[in-house]
């Protein structure tokens, strides 16, 4: 997203998702992922973000500052903690920043990779961000904009394992409830 190819790549993912499907029915099932479909779309739109997959129950999406994607990541968290029709939404959110090659509207590389798994290792209803990102994010607080977005800080560090990855990564979630 920048001239150097730098990119905050955010994943989301709905946890448990195949036991919601189960629960719901098709029909509301398609009901609540259009609902879920839009939300994110509208609040990636709002922060300067990009949509660059959909992947059923979630998304990889692109920003050109680690603030707007924590902003949006932030938002998306406190629609879904509302639930939608009275089922809870929880969601897993991974972020990570890094130099990612793009091509014809996607990204490719290991910074894509890293935030999918960091995503991976997230809880329904958490947002985790790579050290990279909480790097850019230093001094960043209190995050602002629409709604009042408040990131109340991070959390961390946590050392966790990415599969198929070497070495320890670190880890901080982002603190918003």
């Amino acid at each position: 997203m920048s001239a150097d190819g730098s990119v905050k790549i955010m994943f989301t993912d709905l946890e448990g998702s195949t036991v919601l499907m189960e629960t719901l029915g098709d029909e509301r099932w398609l009901e609540l992922l259009e609902w879920h479909d839009s939300i994110v779309k509208q609040k990636t739109a709002l922060f300067g973000g990009t949509v660059v997959t959909g992947q059923g129950d979630g998304f990889m999406l692109a920003f050109p500052a680690a603030g707007s994607a924590a902003a949006c990541a932030l938002t998306i968290q406190r629609t879904f903690s509302d639930g939608w029709s009275g089922v809870p939404v929880p969601a897993r959110i991974g972020l990570h920043t890094g130099n990612a090659k793009a091509e014809e509207g996607d990204f490719f590389g290991r910074t894509v990779v890293v935030a999918a798994r960091v995503s991976g290792v997230a809880g329904g209803g958490e947002i985790l961000a790579s050290q990279a990102t909480q790097k850019e994010l230093d001094g960043a607080f209190p995050l602002s904009g629409p709604r009042s977005i408040a990131l109340k800080g991070l959390s961390g560090p946590r050392s966790i394992s990415l599969k198929g990855l070497s070495g320890p990564y670190t880890v901080f979630d982002l603190i918003w409830r």
